[in-house]
């Protein structure tokens, strides 16, 4: 069983936010996986949340979007992998990924990183909400297994010299219709083809593992990389101002 969570928050009035990027890039995969395999989408009301199911040969692959608000995603997580009765183990027979925006990447920018929870060893959470939200989920269900999941960081940062706005501002600001369009004609795709091959391989869950590397950013990574992307040059970013 594979887990694919998306943060964001519900309704229209958030649905292009940049802090929605998560939930953005699921319906976008989603419909890539939808080309070649059956999907199915379920009630999730028990769970707050939207559910696809797909199927790939024996492999099952679910795909949520937490409709609880960001800062809550984790209620969600929990009831749901309580109910399928998720198995943790160190082994990561069971996978899952996390995927979010990241306020701290520039736009255009993307990142596919292994995350492991080691229950002897100090945790530092994400100061991500929504992501230390399912982080406290997962320690509740994991227990005292050690394990790995995927977080997939989807750089979201095009604010312009001098045009400052604050975090929580600006990730309730939506993408402008350019941005957009790199978004749906350039990140998206490239992401889902490298993640769907990642998820289906379990040495992208393995620890210091990691595949090509092509960023200007390679003196911070580490061995948990399994992929670091720039999909836009520099001269492509945009203001949000304009």
């Amino acid at each position: 069983m594979i887990i694919l969570i998306g943060l964001g928050n519900p309704g229209n009035r958030y649905m292009l936010n940049r802090h929605n990027a998560g939930f953005m890039f699921c319906d976008y995969f989603i419909q890539y996986l939808n080309k070649e395999h059956s999907i199915t989408s379920s009630n999730g009301e028990a769970f707050k949340s939207e559910i696809y199911e797909i199927k790939n040969g024996k492999e099952k692959l679910f795909v949520l979007k937490p409709q609880t608000y960001m800062n809550d995603s984790g209620w969600s997580v929990y009831e749901f992998l309580k109910y399928r009765k998720f198995k943790f183990n160190s082994k990561n027979t069971e996978k899952i990924i996390v995927a979010s925006d990241e306020l701290d990447m520039k736009f255009g920018t993307y990142k596919i990183k292994r995350d492991d929870f080691e229950p002897n060893k100090p945790r530092k959470y994400s100061q991500h909400n929504g992501v230390h939200s399912v982080e406290e989920s997962l320690i509740t269900l994991g227990g005292n297994y050690n394990y790995s999941f995927l977080r997939l960081k989807i750089g979201v940062d095009n604010r312009g010299e001098g045009r400052k706005l604050s975090g929580t501002e600006y990730l309730l600001s939506n993408f402008s219709q350019e941005e957009q369009n790199v978004m749906y004609n350039d990140i998206f795709p490239n992401v889902s083809s490298l993640l769907y091959s990642s998820i289906y391989s379990s040495d992208a869950f393995k620890k210091h593992k990691y595949d090509k590397i092509n960023s200007d950013d390679s003196n911070e990574l580490k061995d948990n990389v399994i992929e670091v992307g720039n999909s836009i040059n520099e001269t492509q970013t945009t203001d949000i101002a304009n």
